[in-house]
């Protein structure tokens, strides 16, 4: 397994974490070309580390391809955070490039979805309305309104007091979906070729080419 970049995923990423906050990591690594070569499945996985308060999910660079051009916002929020904590090769930094020159209209399936599984299960089934859990839900819509309204990837607070609030910011997310001027979905084109140069290069480190 070759590592390429880790970024923090957590409430850091949104300015939201406290002294007791944990370390959430997404890490994305290249499969040894043996396996990929034969067929074999890449498994994620995640380590948590109690003594340093950090969790990391492993993450293969053909599956981060994929959801990014399905839109799906946690992969999305892998490669955007504001906080790299490595990147090797710049490899971050080259498919951040291609990640916020794509922005599509796709990425509010995964939103729209995160936001109302949250919404039910937590503020209409177990009635949790604090703070907290209204901004945690909040900023992931505010995330999708820009992104819908503006083509930008922005990690904003929400200062949300109550329900209604969060309700109507959910109905400003749903007007941005049906009047954003975005492409449908990202051009592949672009993530392809960045794929292919990597596998590429593993394959010449480890001497298959």
């Amino acid at each position: 397994m070759f590592e390429i970049f880790t970024t923090n995923v957590g409430s850091h990423m949104w300015k939201m974490d406290h002294d007791y906050s944990d370390i959430d990591l997404a890490t994305v690594y290249i499969q040894d070309s043996k396996d990929f070569l034969l067929g074999k499945q890449a498994k994620g996985k995640q380590v948590i580390n109690e003594e340093t308060n950090t969790d990391v999910t492993y993450y293969e660079l053909g599956r981060v391809i994929n959801y990014l051009l399905k839109g799906n916002v946690n992969y999305i929020w892998a490669v955007m955070s504001p906080i790299i904590v490595n990147d090797i090769g710049s490899s971050l930094k080259e498919l951040r490039g291609i990640v916020g020159s794509n922005v599509a209209k796709n990425c509010f399936n995964s939103i729209n979805g995160m936001a109302r599984h949250n919404i039910y299960h937590y503020i209409e089934k177990k009635g949790d309305t604090s703070y907290k859990r209204l901004n945690v839900i909040g900023r992931t819509i505010q995330f999708g309104i820009n992104a819908l309204m503006w083509g930008k990837y922005m990690f904003e607070k929400t200062e949300i007091e109550n329900v209604k609030e969060l309700y109507d910011l959910k109905e400003i997310l749903n007007n941005a979906y049906n009047t954003s001027a975005l492409p449908e979905k990202p051009d592949p084109r672009l993530y392809e070729s960045y794929l292919i140069k990597w596998r590429i290069k593993r394959m010449r480190k480890e001497g298959f080419i």
